[in-house]
């Protein structure tokens, strides 16, 4: 039996089936106990106390007693279902409350010489109600029906000396006698029927529970799934990013490594060759030379270090400009070579990769002038432009006829594109020429 009722609405719902159960009650027990009364004092007024002694097997209570013992004991279970709502979190205090409902309900069915036991329901909802664990739900539950089948009057009867409702309305007509049945199995149908209600919503929420349980281990079940799933991903992508800055760190050692002693061991080449030409001629040349040779390889042991420790310059526009001035002047001591340094535009700050990258690049092109292309002049040419920066070497030398991308020519490449700039190499009709551009970032973006 599936209710087409939101959640609140079958909340609402079970708690006016709560309030018609205890009003049919209510109805049941009053009616109940004013009929024993009235047909007491009846059978009194009409002089057949005597018959209808002789044929009880007990003494019933006193007219008064009835309606006022059974009313005030269904009084008592109200206020206990009031009260009881604000122990919910306290198994052992609803514990108690339900017992002593229990105890109640008992106590109302023998007043009423057990001719009513559906007080009962009461002490069962209540159970469904305050509860937390399931458990003691249906342990409680279970109790309760127990002594509601234990409370029938032909089981009683068997045991012990009561008298039977019928007793009592034997003493009127078949017309008055059917009628008070007839109200009496009404109200007690009634009661039933809200009390099965009442259970059918119970039971509806258990499943709807249950299944929302049960959908929620699933999903538990699909999102741990996933998050093993996105652990061994994230465990590659971490293997991946770790093989890939190992990479990354090999190919920068190798630029760098390169260009430092590359550079550094020609410029200590082509001066050894000079001392050797010059040591006899001109010794004090020689002490002269050496000690520029010196500085060089002390030069490349700095750049080194610098390198492996991966500090760089400071983005400052003349301190660039000088640097550079600076390497082409000891280039120019050590080999011999004519060098021609030229600034165009206005000199702006660069970004530290950008500088080691241009520095770099005029090493190995230099580097390169000087060793492989035997030039004799070389022009160095530094431009800023509006967006970009552009570094320039040519010489005169005998070029490279059949030029292949080495190792230099890849690391000029590779720290150009990094920067999102580009890096230009050809044969000239005498000598060769390197050409590489950097973008220039615009005033307030952050340097590179």
């Amino acid at each position: 039996m599936q209710l087409p009722l939101s959640p609140s609405a079958v909340l609402s719902f079970r708690l006016i089936l709560v309030l018609l159960l205890f009003t049919v009650t209510c109805l049941v027990i009053a009616f109940s106990s004013f009929l024993l009364a009235q047909t007491t004092d009846l059978i009194v007024q009409n002089d057949g106390a005597r018959a209808f002694l002789e044929k009880i097997r007990t003494v019933p209570l006193e007219t008064w007693k009835i309606p006022t013992l059974s009313l005030s004991f269904l009084g008592l279970l109200g206020v206990s279902t009031f009260y009881r709502g604000r122990f919910r979190q306290n198994n052992l205090i609803q514990l108690g409350f339900s017992f002593m409902e229990l105890a109640l309900s008992v106590a109302i069915i023998a007043v009423l010489d057990f001719s009513y036991r559906g007080v009962i329901f009461i002490a069962i909802v209540n159970a469904m109600r305050f509860f937390e664990s399931k458990r003691l739900r249906v342990g409680i539950a279970a109790v309760c029906v127990v002594v509601y089948m234990l409370m029938d009057y032909d089981l009683v009867s068997l045991r012990f000396p009561v008298f039977s409702i019928n007793d009592y309305l034997d003493f009127y007509r078949d017309s008055t006698r059917a009628i008070y049945y007839g109200a009496k199995n009404l109200l007690s149908s009634f009661n039933e029927i809200l009390f099965i209600i009442y259970m059918v919503l119970e039971i509806q929420n258990w499943i709807e529970e249950n299944a929302e349980i049960k959908q929620l281990n699933q999903r538990l079940v699909k999102t741990t799934e996933d998050l093993q799933l996105a652990n061994v991903r994230l465990e590659e992508y971490a293997e991946r990013s770790e093989e890939s800055a190992r990479i990354r760190e090999r190919d920068r050692l190798a630029r760098e490594i390169h260009d430092i002693v590359a550079h550094s061991l020609t410029g200590i080449e082509i001066g050894l060759k000079a001392c050797l030409d010059a040591f006899r001629v001109d010794p004090e040349r020689v002490r002269a030379q050496l000690g520029k040779i010196l500085a060089l390889a002390r030069s490349g042991v700095e750049d080194m270090r610098r390198s492996v420790s991966g500090m760089k310059r400071e983005a400052d526009p003349g301190g660039f400009r000088d640097t550079l001035a600076q390497l082409v002047e000891r280039i120019q001591e050590i080999t011999g070579t004519k060098i021609e340094i030229s600034l165009d535009g206005e000199p702006r700050g660069l970004s530290p990769l950008a500088e080691e990258a241009l520095y770099r690049t005029a090493q190995e092109g230099l580097t390169n002038s000087v060793r492989h292309g035997e030039a004799r002049h070389v022009e160095v040419e530094l431009r800023y432009n509006e967006l970009t920066v552009e570094l320039v070497v040519r010489d005169d030398g005998k070029g490279a006829p059949d030029l292949s991308e080495g190792l230099g020519l890849r690391s000029m490449r590779e720290r150009a594109e990094a920067l999102g700039g580009q890096l230009f190499w050809a044969n000239r009709s005498r000598g060769f020429l390197i050409q590489v551009s950097l973008p220039i970032p615009s005033k307030g973006e952050p340097l590179l």
